[in-house]
């Protein structure tokens, strides 16, 4: 964790961890007579978690990065950084599998 994100070592070299969490969502709509699928689609994301090594208070870290063009997201506490971790990947890969079906759903409308 050497500052890359934010002009590449402007924080100095600090002793800490990065976790990254991958997300799938699948949706699908049924025909619930004939058990088959009439539509489908999905949607994937990732978020990485910088915390430090050492117990520091920060208004730095811990740090939710979803992509190094949108703004990072600070967890209230240590506690709850990897909940927000998944949190933030899986609603990212919940919101674009939405996304694809309400596409799809509007093309088999026409």
């Amino acid at each position: 964790m050497q500052g890359r994100f934010n002009g590449g070592g402007g924080r100095g070299l600090l002793n800490g961890y990065r976790a990254e969490n991958f997300a799938l969502a699948e949706l699908a709509l049924l025909d619930v007579k004939t058990g088959q699928v009439l539509l489908q689609s999905d949607g994937q994301a990732w978020a990485s978690l910088e915390r430090l090594d050492v117990p520091l208070e920060s208004n730095v870290y811990p740090v939710v990065r979803r992509d190094v063009e949108m703004p990072p997201i600070y967890p209230t506490s240590e506690g709850q950084a990897h909940d927000v971790l998944r949190a933030v990947a899986s609603s990212e890969a919940i919101n674009q599998a939405v996304m694809h079906f309400s596409e799809s759903w509007k093309n088999v409308r026409g």
